[in-house]
């Protein structure tokens, strides 16, 4: 997608077999692996699940919420998904990327 260099931390996913790879297990091993706690964890995805996941380790969640068919632009039906879950800020998709990292980090 041309973003990890945004991503010093590591791009992580959950791949495979749930029971060796669940994104729980993955967001405790970077927690784990990094030595973070709360709001140093920062995770952008567009599931419920790892909106979920990093709320109740208080980290920072962004949602993605992309239309998938149009390839640009916000997808509601997912908005409301990842809000329900927690999300703390909902982006459609990484073009206003400046704007993400001024929210997360200042300008």
């Amino acid at each position: 997608m041309g973003y990890a260099e945004f991503f010093d931390g590591g791009i992580y996913g959950a791949v495979g077999d749930v029971t060796k790879y669940s994104k729980k297990m993955v967001i405790d091993q970077i927690m784990i692996e990094n030595d973070l706690s709360g709001p140093e964890l920062t995770v952008v995805g567009d599931g419920p699940v790892e909106m979920r996941e990093c709320r109740k380790r208080g980290g920072i969640a962004v949602g993605v919420a992309s239309d998938e068919i149009r390839r640009h632009g916000l997808n509601p039906e997912k908005r409301t998904r990842l809000i329900k879950a927690g999300a703390q800020a909902i982006v459609p998709d990484f073009s206003g990327w400046h704007d993400l990292l001024n929210l997360l980090f200042g300008p």
